[in-house]
């Protein structure tokens, strides 16, 4: 048997109870009125009656609830059908809502997007997130300063006698680390450091002080005090370091020569004044304003 005809079933037989209760409801509102009737008592005025009945009717209000009742069921009833609610179970189960929802509500409530039964989420970034980054820098690019003039003239005059520069930083300790490395590059056997090299020239100094000490003026008081200076890590005095490349080729017995960024003297030689017993060293020496500074130098390549 079909859910259809269940409902008509259902359906007659609360016909048939409502026919007998609306047949009891007449029976007994006429024996109400009947009894109301010889109940009417007279008042003390001949023409005045006080109708007082012993009970009161409710056929109107009783039909009106049965009728209620069987809309409530036969809504309940479609409901069940139509969308598979099951009104008998709500209260042992926790409610869950349909998962359908119509175009229209989708549009009253996302009024600037498509209504869709299916929404799709999409995890593609924006377009600004997917521009193509341009390719890192190359060595040469990222190497790339600009070089001052005192520079540019030294690289010139070094590439005229076949040399480059072969930069030394500039900490106080240039012309020490400068020269150690022309000299363990010119003898292999030399292991001496830029710490080493700034002692060994400070103290052949200090034993040539009346030789020397002509270049501070302020006398043998000051000459002393700017060697004391002179041999701490980093330091460089302007009057005594112009000493320091004759003291360099004394105390080494080489020659040395001083490609320079001056343009009336691009090349300075300085001899030792005993016999020479090496290969000239070659520095590059930079007469920045309001400084200087030396770089060692190395051969170019051929070809």
């Amino acid at each position: 048997m079909g859910f259809g005809a269940k409902v008509k079933g259902q359906a007659r037989k609360l016909r048939r109870k409502l026919m007998k209760c609306f047949q009891k409801d007449q029976k007994r509102s006429k024996k109400g009125t009947e009894t109301a009737e010889s109940n009417v008592r007279v008042t003390a005025e001949p023409d005045a009656y006080m109708f007082v009945p012993t009970t009161t009717t409710f056929q109107n209000v009783h039909t009106d609830v049965v009728k209620l009742i069987i809309l409530i069921i036969a809504l309940a009833r479609l409901l069940e059908f139509l969308f598979g609610i099951n009104f008998h179970k709500l209260s042992n189960r926790e409610y869950r809502p349909v998962q359908r929802v119509s175009r229209f509500r989708d549009l009253a409530k996302y009024p600037y997007e498509e209504p869709s039964r299916t929404r799709r989420v999409s995890h593609t970034p924006p377009a600004r997130q997917l521009a193509v980054l341009p390719p890192p820098p190359s060595y040469r690019q990222m190497t790339f300063v600009k070089k001052t003039r005192e520079e540019i003239l030294v690289e010139k005059n070094l590439s005229v006698v076949g040399y480059d520069r072969d930069r030394v930083a500039t900490d106080g300790n240039c012309f020490f680390e400068a020269a150690a490395r022309q000299l363990r590059r010119g003898d292999p056997r030399v292991v001496t450091t830029a710490q080493q090299l700034r002692q060994d020239l400070i103290r052949y100094i200090r034993a040539h002080a009346e030789k020397y000490s002509i270049a501070v003026p302020g006398g043998l008081w000051a000459f002393h005090r700017e060697l004391d200076d002179l041999s701490r890590p980093g330091h460089w005095c302007m009057d005594l370091g112009d000493t320091l490349p004759i003291a360099l080729a004394n105390f080494t017995s080489r020659e040395v020569n001083l490609v320079t960024s001056i343009p009336a003297m691009p090349v300075i030689t300085l001899e030792p004044d005993g016999e020479e017993s090496g290969s000239p060293l070659v520095l590059a020496y930079l007469n920045t304003p309001g400084g200087e500074h030396y770089d060692a130098t190395k051969r170019k390549r051929s070809g």
